[in-house]
């Protein structure tokens, strides 16, 4: 898997990278299998406004024709960057699950099919 990561009025230290990486490890690359075609955008930014400061992360997973996107605010940068790796851990794991669904529906068509011989 390829990362990309990118910052927005944050600065991206060695710490960072290295808390991207681990929690993608944990949540995101279970359901893509070492694929190397994929590829994954981190995108990081501070905002600061009238209700304090806030941070977002946005996780923008391609692969092949599917694209996956998690996006979330937090009051820390740490807490931005595992609620969106936990959306798309969601996202990831329904995707998986409906072409599974898929899968046994389509087979048990066939089986039906071939009961009535």
């Amino acid at each position: 898997m390829n990362y990309n990561l990118t910052g927005k009025g944050i600065e991206l230290t060695p710490e960072t990278h290295a808390y991207v990486e681990k929690q993608v490890s944990l949540h995101v690359e279970k359901f893509l299998q070492n694929d190397t075609a994929t590829k994954l955008d981190v995108r990081l930014e501070f905002e600061s406004g009238a209700a304090g400061p806030k941070y977002r992360a946005e996780l923008v997973c391609a692969r092949g024709a599917q694209t996956y996107r998690a996006q979330s605010n937090g009051s820390t940068l740490h807490e931005a960057i595992d609620l969106a790796t936990g959306e798309l851990n969601r996202e990831l794991s329904h995707a998986k699950d409906r072409k599974m669904r898929l899968w046994k529906v389509g087979a048990g068509k066939i089986k039906s099919l071939f009961r009535g011989f």
